[in-house]
């Protein structure tokens, strides 16, 4: 097993031993056992809502965590594969410029000619110390995955039934990972109560979102393994038209 696979079973078995925790309640709830209003261990409604809003907080940790490890995770591949940026293909080159000259960061004159003269030092070495730079700002959701994952050229599979159940609209048209997305943002920001937040909404409905971003999340992650693990080091990164062909009409990668 993969290093990523591992990774993203330990991560969600702590999910899996929420609900399952959450699950008890409700079987205990429904065995009258936390009903008793004399009981120290009565559970109000605005306890409970509380206790589902948690799976919100749990599952986005659980996308947030995966999609930075898998990156993470490419970076070391590219480190240990002892390759130069001049022989990565077309979308890990790009990549490796965006993250090393700090295309994205607001830089003053001073600063950004610092860039260029570690863009121009590293350029012709061994990359070694290596992280690509993947800015979320807690906002992953389906279509986020897919582009960033796009950009670097990874072929993304996920099972028709699966990508239909992550995409469905559920609920105000927003698929499961908007969902979280949304209640996460709220909570994070305190435009939502964690009363508020797990209103109207089942435990069965919560066991299949988390069921949905589940199996979609392995399908990432598998993905990922399959590039690391199927493609030869010289396939996986010079397979494609060499970047010395490069113009600043192609370079489209930048222009999300």
């Amino acid at each position: 097993m993969h290093e990523l696979e591992t990774f993203y079973d330990d991560r969600f078995a702590e999910v899996s031993e929420y609900l399952t925790f959450v699950e008890n309640i409700d079987d205990a709830l429904k065995s009258g056992q936390l009903k008793d209003s004399n009981s120290p261990l009565a559970l109000t409604v605005r306890q409970i809502n509380v206790i589902y809003s948690g799976v919100y907080l749990q599952l986005y940790n659980l996308v947030e965590a995966t999609m930075t490890q898998c990156f993470d995770t490419l970076s070391r591949e590219i480190c240990a594969a002892n390759v130069k940026p001049r022989d990565l293909n077309v979308a890990l080159f790009e990549e490796w410029l965006r993250t090393t000259a700090k295309i994205d960061e607001p830089l003053n004159s001073r600063n950004r000619l610092r860039v260029l003269h570690k863009l121009l030092d590293s350029s012709e070495s061994i990359i070694g110390d290596f992280k690509f730079l993947i800015r979320s700002g807690g906002n992953w959701d389906s279509q986020e995955i897919e582009n960033a994952i796009k950009r670097f050229d990874i072929s993304l599979t996920v099972a028709p039934d699966i990508n239909t159940r992550i995409k469905r609209h559920r609920v105000n048209n927003l698929g499961a990972l908007e969902i979280i997305k949304e209640k996460r943002n709220g909570l994070g920001h305190g435009s939502l109560s964690f009363v508020e937040c797990g209103k109207e909404i089942t435990l069965i409905e919560l066991l299949s979102l988390a069921d949905a971003v589940h199996k979609y999340l392995a399908c990432v992650v598998h993905s990922f393994v399959s590039f690391f693990e199927t493609l030869k080091i010289g396939d996986r990164f010079s397979d494609e038209p060499s970047h010395e062909n490069l113009s600043l009409e192609t370079s489209g990668a930048y222009d999300d």
